[in-house]
């Protein structure tokens, strides 16, 4: 009887070790990409295989908290998983960087999965950031553009600067090429600046 107790008892662990649940996470690599300074995270699902009536404990580390942090460090899942999400640290600058997240199931079976992350993060140009930024860039391309006078001879109380520091550049090829700089808003305020 005892051979058939001790035979029932190492066939019950051994089930237990081969049955036992093992984490798995829903993806197998995480990339963040955006402009300098935007906040950044990706989430992830850690799954217990063994379903809800199995607990599976464990650990979250990010392998470098200068690139990225996980909002939990520890955790039970009972529930078959549990959602993480991992941020971008701020005051990167623009560039690739490579970390990654490493979960450990603390009890049997212990297991140890990786996950790669990898954050790229560009210069933010404003352009394409939405009808505002649009209208910048608009308004930066007719302000730089000089206004011409095709006269004889220019009369800088007929044309009104569009800002400060507007440019009037008077007929070049009637030998006036004389060039104003406005510093107010009206039609006195030109300064000449060139010949």
């Amino acid at each position: 009887m005892k051979k058939i107790l001790l035979g029932l008892s190492m066939l019950m662990v051994s089930a237990g070790v081969l049955l036992a649940q093992e984490p798995v996470l829903s993806i197998n690599r995480l990339q963040l990409d955006g402009a300098v300074g935007d906040t950044l995270a990706g989430k992830f699902d850690i799954y217990n295989t063994g379903g809800t009536t199995d607990v599976s404990h464990v650990t979250i580390v990010s392998t470098d908290t200068n690139i990225i942090t996980v909002n939990q460090s520890s955790a039970t899942i009972s529930n078959n998983y549990l959602q993480v999400t991992a941020t971008v640290a701020s005051g990167l600058s623009a560039g690739t960087y490579r970390a990654g997240v490493i979960v450990t199931q603390t009890n049997s079976p212990e297991t140890v999965l990786r996950l790669p992350v990898t954050v790229t993060l560009t210069r933010d140009t404003g352009i394409a950031r939405g009808s505002l930024a649009v209208e910048q860039l608009r308004d930066a391309m007719v302000y730089n553009t000089p206004q011409l006078d095709t006269s004889a001879t220019t009369a800088t109380t007929e044309y009104k600067p569009r800002r400060i520091g507007d440019i009037l550049i008077g007929r070049i090829h009637a030998n006036t090429g004389a060039v104003w700089t406005a510093h107010g808003l009206t039609t006195n305020d030109w300064t000449k600046i060139g010949p």
